[in-house]
């Protein structure tokens, strides 16, 4: 009796209906969710991580440039 019951889901589970009328042939990551709007924000602060990180590679450069210049005046001065 189980087996059956089992048996019969199984098949009605795998009955399930295909595409339904109402439901447009957009791609899913065109579809507008209510994460949108947090999607964006996340997107948004990704954006100026990269350009702080950028601002900041820059800046560290400079620092160690202009460190190695003072040790060089440093080391010319000492001769």
């Amino acid at each position: 009796m189980k087996v059956l019951i089992i048996a019969m889901c199984l098949a009605l589970a795998g009955c399930g209906g295909g595409e339904s009328a109402d439901e447009s042939n957009e791609p899913e990551e065109d579809k507008e969710t209510v994460f949108d709007p947090l999607v964006g924000t996340l997107d948004k602060a990704n954006a100026v991580e990269g350009q702080l990180m950028d601002s900041k590679n820059r800046t560290d450069q400079a620092i160690a440039e202009s460190e190695l210049a003072v040790d060089d005046s440093q080391d010319d001065q000492d001769d």
